[in-house]
């Protein structure tokens, strides 16, 4: 693309209104292509390895290319230092792509920001137990909901009984999308 990103499966240049004719009730953006935060980092991620592998071939298309596409990475980061990532949940998931993207491309903590922002965030959606979490149900919608796992919240007892209050949440979400989908048909 112009501005650097990847798609899957073709060059992302269809108008954005093409999008009301998706039939799915379920997915959303899937009319169209769009480019990927993780599309781009993953190729960044094997551009290098092949630039490693085979040092001279295509050297100035391959240093072109993965400056644009570290340029739209940055470019897709969010304020609070996370990227949206489409084909995982979501906001930690398209971090992790990016920051390895960049990581390839010999972005780190001590040339630049964007890393650096992004590290930010990954230790301040930390969970008191050492991992990370999001809910699936606000980030299809572009939300950042982390306030079941939020540090400015008293911590569980411990990860077991987190993880008794998360499950409980998740079955009675599960429980409440089968009643609402049973009473459309």
């Amino acid at each position: 693309s112009e501005n650097g990103g990847l798609s899957a499966w073709e060059p992302a240049t269809a108008h954005e209104w093409l999008e009301v004719l998706n039939p799915a009730e379920f997915f959303q953006d899937i009319v169209i292509e769009h480019e990927y935060v993780e599309c781009t980092a993953s190729t960044i991620q094997a551009l290098a390895v092949l630039m490693k592998l085979y040092p001279g071939h295509q050297k100035k298309e391959i240093e072109t290319f993965i400056a644009k596409a570290v340029r739209y990475l940055e470019n897709q980061q969010m304020l609070d230092g996370s990227w949206y990532g489409c084909w995982g949940i979501c906001f930690i998931y398209g971090s992790w792509f990016a920051l390895r993207g960049l990581a390839a491309a010999g972005k780190n903590c001590n040339n630049s920001l964007t890393v650096r922002k992004a590290y930010e965030f990954l230790l301040s959606t930390q969970l008191a137990s050492g991992g990370w979490g999001e809910s699936y149900s606000e980030s299809k919608r572009g939300n950042r909901r982390l306030d079941m796992h939020s540090q400015t919240k008293t911590p569980p007892e411990n990860a077991h009984g987190y993880d008794i209050k998360y499950q409980e949440e998740q079955r009675q979400e599960t429980k409440n999308v089968i009643i609402r989908r049973s009473c459309l048909t």
